[in-house]
């Protein structure tokens, strides 16, 4: 037999309530948890959580079996959506209590937090909710702390009992800041690899509903006390989904009470039996599971006390795992609109790998918001709807693939790597750029049109950049557009010709310069798209022979050019104008373009 009661703010009917569409929805299994289930709940309450709205999540009660029952008197407390659900006939086990709130959540994300007796920090439900918009099929998994100096295994057999630990949470007011637990706990024996290695249990793992589906719950075939090792066989089965993203958070946890728990405080007896159950139901020994994981953490990564602790006892991760911790905590704080702190992060990320491709993505995304250059690419074949389009550097063929009917797209790439379909009729020439012009291809394919369209991306080396502008050009017309990619450069070292890092935009900046100098007729814009820019030209002149003469004389001039000469003046140097169709509107007005 089982009761049922519902408190929600705001609300009196549960009919009304039950229409409510819900991100996140937490279920906690509470046992005979009188002094520390109430903790757990305030932690998990509104007025205790961050980065999530009040009334996209709801906590669901699973009180299995207490005797007194709990005290729903509890809610009346609480800020936020509560639900209890009382099981009266329940087993030793909280499976089936966990299975039954899993049947009784409505958000889309569902958490499970086995034990009622741990307090969670205040971004575990908000960053878990962030966390999961990475990919469609994310095991989101969460470290376990044990308040005291010690686990509580070995810290009550020394007299660590619940009055210290009620000394302890009050002079850290934990209530007021959460992170402050971080200060009097230590990592759980499940966590002792510290924030980047692999975990044996989570008490607070969250998937969507679809997952939870196709793991089947909790395996109900746990009967021990406590569950036995139900919790951590349901990590190890979650991980090894197929094709599923796992995402450990940083910078928070669940913090575990002392409380008699069966599981915590188990005699060797008690576990014995736990691993024996696990043995006739898995037919083999539990092994903690070894898995690739992200991390994602919040700006806000006060656990560093607890991170300390892996510093002093040399455990300090390697270069590229505080790289990832620093990116993880980028992406957070984008998440949450803080970009001055997602730059840092990016920045320190950087001093731990400076040849980290995302921190780069990232911090030029950050300087330039908005469409990136595929979609201004996109934009522009639709509204010029060229007659004829080249492009010079196919890469893989995803800027030539938006080329659509009626539409002809000629590409020039030495070594193209297409790997998507195209969708109107295009020609592709494997050789150089210089080799295709040399050989007078392209008046054949104009038949004394002028050219529509064209897109130089290939070498990112400033003469050859100018060779292919000097050389698109003679087919060009007034009413022709050229577009130069990766004109805005990052720093220094991104920006060299011989190419030092994985992102790299070479020294194309200098074309623009360049143009600007010897070309003052042209109409010249850079657009602030990520991730490095594109140049816009127009007003062209097929006829004009001043580059052509002075190419020796431009590039000697402009090779002598250094990126410091600019830093501090990109915007004016390279006309940039912001990530606008409206700015780019204009100018092609004024040229009767369309």
């Amino acid at each position: 037999m089982k009761q049922e009661l519902s408190k929600y703010r705001g609300t009196e009917h549960l009919a009304k309530e039950s229409e409510r569409k819900l991100g996140v929805s937490v279920v906690v299994v509470v046992y005979n948890m009188a002094r520390e289930a109430p903790r757990t709940l305030h932690s998990l309450s509104a007025a205790y959580q961050r980065h999530i709205d009040p009334d996209d999540y709801e906590v669901i009660v699973v009180d299995n079996g207490s005797t007194p029952p709990f005290d729903p008197h509890v809610f009346e407390t609480l800020k936020g959506y509560f639900r209890l659900i009382r099981i009266d006939r329940a087993l030793p086990s909280p499976a089936a209590a966990i299975n039954r709130g899993l049947a009784e959540a409505r958000g889309k994300l569902i958490g499970v937090m086995i034990d009622g007796a741990r307090i969670a920090s205040p971004g575990i439900v908000g960053l878990a909710a962030m966390a999961d918009k990475l990919t469609d099929r994310t095991v989101i998994l969460t470290l376990g702390f044990h308040l005291g100096s010690e686990v509580q295994m070995s810290s009550v057999m020394k007299g660590y009992n619940q009055q210290q630990e009620d000394l302890l949470l009050t002079q850290v007011n934990w209530t007021e800041d959460g992170y402050r637990l971080f200060d009097i706990s230590v990592f759980a024996g499940s966590s002792n690899n510290g924030w980047f290695g692999p975990i044996g249990e989570s008490n607070a793992i969250f998937m969507r509903r679809e997952l939870w589906h196709e793991l089947g719950g909790f395996d109900g075939r746990f009967q021990t006390p406590g569950g036995g090792l139900v919790n951590l066989d349901t990590l190890a089965r979650a991980v090894a989904l197929p094709d599923v993203t796992v995402t450990t958070l940083l910078g928070e946890g669940t913090f575990h009470q002392v409380h008699g728990g069966v599981a915590t405080n188990a005699i060797h007896s008690m576990q014995d039996a736990f691993h024996a159950e696990y043995m006739n139901i898995r037919g083999r020994p539990f092994q903690t599971p070894i898995y690739q994981s992200l991390y994602f953490g919040s700006a806000l990564f006060n656990a560093l006390a607890s991170f300390g602790d892996s510093v002093k006892g040399n455990l300090l991760p390697e270069q590229s795992q505080r790289a990832t911790f620093h990116l993880e905590r980028a992406k957070a704080s984008r998440m949450q609109g803080n970009t001055r702190s997602a730059a840092l992060e990016y920045r320190t990320a950087l001093t731990f790998d400076d040849d980290l491709l995302e921190a780069y993505i990232g911090l030029s995304e950050l300087r330039m918001p908005g469409e990136g250059y595929l979609s201004w690419l996109a934009r522009l074949q639709a509204a010029l709807s060229p007659k004829l389009y080249l492009e010079i550097g196919v890469g893989s063929g995803q800027s030539l693939a938006l080329a659509r009917p009626p539409t002809r797209a000629i590409g020039v790439d030495p070594q193209p790597k297409i790997n998507v379909p195209f969708n109107t009729e295009i020609q592709i020439f494997s050789e150089t750029s210089n080799e295709f012009f040399a050989r007078g291809k392209m008046a054949s394919f104009l038949a004394h049109q002028p050219l529509s369209l064209a897109f130089i991306d290939g070498l990112h080396v400033f003469a050859q950049s100018l060779r292919d502008f000097i050389n698109v050009e003679t087919f060009c017309g007034p009413r022709s557009v050229v577009l130069i990619h990766d004109t805005v450069p990052w720093d220094e070292v991104t920006q060299r010709p011989d190419r030092q890092r994985k992102f790299y935009t070479g020294d194309v900046w200098k074309t623009v310069l360049c143009l600007k100098h010897y070309r003052p007729d042209l109409d010249i814009f850079t657009i602030a798209t990520p991730l490095s820019g594109l140049t816009v030209i127009t007003g062209l002149n097929p006829i004009s022979r001043i580059l052509v003469d002075r190419y020796q004389e431009a590039i000697e001039r402009f090779d002598a050019v250094r990126y410091a000469d600019i830093e501090n003046c990109i915007d004016e140097s390279l006309n940039l104008v912001a990530n606008s169709w409206d700015n780019a509107a204009a100018h092609f007005e004024k040229h009767g373009i369309f």
